[in-house]
């Protein structure tokens, strides 16, 4: 594997608003890693992927992507190499399912062709291929989310790009539990061909499915940071969720499991 970093986070410092504020956050994810974003409501989660993305200024610290400060990249250059799934996606206009995914294209020159083949495997990826035709905003919200995930991997599809990152804030939300596990292969597909991936999530059974790393989080600190082992403990749930856990080894796939 690479030794050198995707995405870098480097002594990050965020005021988030005056009572809250994330403080000498570190982070290094390399080509095929993938780190989950873990921690309470309110712990600064979707603040630290809005930071990474320069939609929130540091007041310390830095964000590199591929050994280059994030802010020094060409918008479209980043574009090529960058996907991005905020926690809430807003689209009004009465685009098809396929319109909405090729937006995803957008910053790329490829033939129309080859969109074409990319669209229908990301739709594929995410189990959408049936919506292809049909508006979005007649689709449902778990519906919808799907289509945006297939939209930012269509974003990333290409092999032949410099190191590319892939950002997703709670990817599983409004989705069913097959939809859930979809996810995971999802991240798992990009992570097989050296994405670096940093996502927020919830679920820290889904969590301990798809991920390599954690950064645990609770108001705006790093609580713990590492393996699954070394963060999803008995002792470090309780104290940051206040909540009576139990961990054990899924059999299955051998990831942790969480029992509360």
């Amino acid at each position: 594997m690479n030794s050198q970093a995707t995405l870098q986070l480097t002594g990050l410092n965020v005021v988030i608003h005056p009572g809250l504020s994330l403080q000498d956050i570190e982070l290094s994810i390399r080509p095929g890693e993938v780190a989950a974003v873990i921690g309470p409501n309110g712990a600064g989660k979707t603040s630290l992927l809005r930071a990474i993305c320069d939609e929130l200024e540091s007041s310390a610290g830095r964000v590199e992507l591929n050994q280059r400060n994030w802010q020094q990249w060409p918008q479209q250059e980043r574009a090529k190499i960058v996907s991005i799934l905020p926690q809430r996606s807003t689209l009004e206009f009465p685009f098809t399912v396929n319109e909405v995914v090729n937006l995803g294209r957008i910053p790329h020159s490829t033939s129309a062709q080859e969109n074409h083949r990319i669209v229908t495997a990301a739709l594929e990826l995410v189990d959408c291929a049936q919506f292809a035709e049909q508006f979005y905003l007649n689709l449902s919200g778990g519906e919808k989310q799907r289509v945006q995930l297939a939209r930012v991997a269509a974003q990333i599809w290409s092999t032949q790009a410099d190191n590319r990152c892939l950002i997703l804030d709670e990817p599983s939300a409004s989705l069913d539990l097959a939809h859930q596990a979809r996810i995971v292969e999802m991240i798992r597909f990009f992570a097989e061909q050296g994405v670096a991936v940093v996502t927020v999530l919830h679920d820290l059974n889904l969590a301990s499915k798809c991920a390599d790393k954690f950064l645990l989080l609770d108001k705006g600190k790093t609580v713990a940071s590492g393996s699954a082992e070394e963060v999803l403990t008995e002792q470090i749930i309780g104290e940051t969720f206040g909540v009576q856990a139990q961990v054990g080894t899924n059999e299955r796939d051998g990831s942790r499991l969480i029992i509360t």
